[in-house]
């Protein structure tokens, strides 16, 4: 029997894959995982800062400005905001306001997929299926491996 591995066997034993097309694998796993991660991680945005700036002269709404006061006070954090944890008014307003507004903006991407149409939905769906694709790879090439 032969081993996985496509390149020449080494050592006596032939069940024992290929070392280096195993790192080389792992290797192209981990830059694509890095790759990833890095387009994932969101950078400061001047527009963070624009919004911060509208949101204290009042340009957003009261909601807003009172929101933002208490985040350059340190009380709280957009993300406390809109994951819930802020429970004043205002933090509760604007939480609703953008759940209102995801949930149109999922009604017409749905409405656009249902016509036939390409939408964000369908392609974050396509490089979930790419990255749990890759993750079952790497899983396969490391039981391969602990198996030989």
């Amino acid at each position: 029997m032969t081993g996985w591995g496509a390149g020449p066997e080494t050592g006596s034993d032939s069940q024992q894959p290929d070392l280096g097309r195993v790192l080389a694998e792992l290797r192209e796993f981990v830059d694509l995982a890095e790759q990833e991660s890095e387009q994932d991680t969101p950078a400061p945005d001047e527009s963070d800062d624009e919004r911060a700036k509208a949101a204290r002269a009042g340009h957003l709404g009261p909601d807003w400005q009172r929101v933002q006061q208490r985040i350059d006070l340190g009380v709280t954090t957009l993300e406390d905001v809109f994951s819930g944890r802020d429970d004043t008014p205002a933090a509760r307003a604007l939480l609703a306001n953008a759940t209102r507004n995801l949930g149109a903006l999922h009604d017409r991407w749905a409405a656009q997929a249902a016509g036939g149409e390409d939408t964000p939905l369908a392609e974050m769906a396509r490089i979930e299926q790419e990255h749990t694709q890759r993750v079952d790879h790497l899983r396969r090439v490391v039981e391969r491996w602990n198996r030989a």
